[in-house]
């Protein structure tokens, strides 16, 4: 019978005044709590990523079988994410977020905007990208 262990490791949020739980195989030698929850972060980033490329490129199901044009889809996709992601991050840098995310912009009758924050959604994804691939 073949033995795993593992370990669980709690990191404390203080944002959310809460704990993140962990389970991982890595060694409690070479990977302190901190850095488990920066990989793991990270990887959640990509797990986004992904679901971006599925949901907003229709990246889920490709009419073809052809290999060449599934590559350019591919890339195609990866470079207009990269693109504008770089857009948002210059734009967000250049301006006050009240002129480029105004509050009243996309109000319902209701009051109430479309989703219920796209302004703090965007610049959390903004904040969270850069904190990940900015090593």
């Amino acid at each position: 019978m073949d033995t795993k262990r593992f370990r669980v490791v709690g990191v404390r949020d203080e944002d959310a005044d809460d704990y993140h739980l962990y389970v991982t195989n890595l060694s409690r030698e070479e990977f302190f709590p901190a850095d488990l929850a920066q990989i793991y972060r990270c990887r959640w980033e990509v797990e986004l990523l992904f679901r971006e490329l599925k949901t907003q490129y229709d990246l889920d199901e490709f009419d073809t079988s052809n290999e060449h044009v599934v590559k350019i889809l591919l890339y195609a996709a990866l470079l207009s994410l990269l693109v504008s992601r770089d857009l948002l991050d210059l734009v967000t840098e250049q301006a006050d977020d009240e002129l480029v995310f105004p509050r009243n912009a996309g109000r319902r009758p209701s009051g109430r905007t479309p989703s219920s924050s796209s302004t703090n959604s965007v610049s959390t994804s903004v904040i969270r990208h850069r904190r990940c691939w900015s090593g």
